[in-house]
């Protein structure tokens, strides 16, 4: 019963080695497609094939079509390399370059958030939309900087439990009663 014992757990133990080679795999998989995902957005931005993508992104699935009907190997690989990519939730704004590290958001602190550049200003910008709320774009404009960083601290904003969105369908930004006790009376 002994030696029965101890191939069970050599079997536990040689699957649980298993699940974490197979984790390890598959990350580094979706590594190499988000890479290789950004290579092809670089490629259509240097050609400046871009635009029409920006402006319908189901072309991308068009492509995918097309390319497994008539080079099927080649067609996989855009639909794997897509997958991939789509866990990062591509922009057409951001060319739909992704992150290549998956990482968990963590939340910055209110704090530590208050004493950045630009965030009272964005909460001031939003409080003074009102109900209508603020999109990303319209953000950018009145408070003059990059894409990016406007994204990063309404996403610590929200958060923070400072904004939320509006009801509507488009990605609008409104300001909690919460936010607004932050900002100066």
């Amino acid at each position: 019963m002994d030696s029965k014992q101890r191939d069970s757990e050599r079997i536990n133990h040689a699957y649980a080695e298993a699940q974490g080679g197979l984790s390890g795999i598959v990350s580094a998989a979706g590594k190499v497609c988000r890479m290789l995902w950004n290579a092809q957005m670089r490629l259509l931005v240097s050609i400046n094939a871009m635009d029409p993508f920006r402006r319908h992104p189901w072309l991308f699935v068009g492509v995918g079509a097309i390319l497994l009907a008539v080079v099927l190997p080649i067609g996989v690989a855009w639909v794997v390399v897509a997958l991939f990519a789509l866990q990062n939730e591509p922009l057409a704004e951001e060319d739909f370059i992704v992150e290549i590290e998956t990482a968990p958001k963590v939340m910055t602190p209110w704090d530590a958030l208050a004493r950045q550049p630009d965030v009272m200003m964005m909460l001031q910008r939003i409080a003074s939309a009102g109900d209508v709320g603020m999109s990303v774009q319209e953000l950018q404009a009145a408070v003059g900087t990059e894409h990016a960083r406007v994204r990063r601290i309404a996403g610590d904003l929200l958060l923070n439990g400072k904004i939320a969105f509006t009801d509507g369908r488009d990605k609008r930004y409104r300001i909690t009663d919460e936010g607004r006790a932050c900002l100066p009376a």
